[in-house]
């Protein structure tokens, strides 16, 4: 979630009209970078940078939502990213 934010590989206009949090959720994001991640996830941050290109090339493409968020809360999208869709 911090590289789609953080690049910005989300509905931005979806989330002005539509989310509610959302300063919060990427205030939540930014220390949770790829490093952090692999710990926790076991994906390695190469792999991550690897589908930067694919994300780019297709965002916003796919709906997901923060696990345990509201519907309609801190809505983003992402692409070939296995998150809590």
């Amino acid at each position: 979630m911090n590289v789609i934010v953080t690049e910005g590989l989300y509905d931005r206009e979806y989330v002005e009209q539509h989310g509610f949090g959302f300063e919060h959720f990427k205030a939540e994001v930014a220390t949770r970078t790829p490093e952090w991640a692999y710990p926790e996830t076991g994906i390695a941050p190469e792999l991550i940078a690897r589908r930067r290109a694919s994300w780019r090339a297709t965002a916003p493409r796919h709906w997901c939502t923060r696990a345990g968020a509201r519907p309609g809360t801190a809505t983003t999208r992402s692409a070939d990213v296995p998150l809590h869709c």
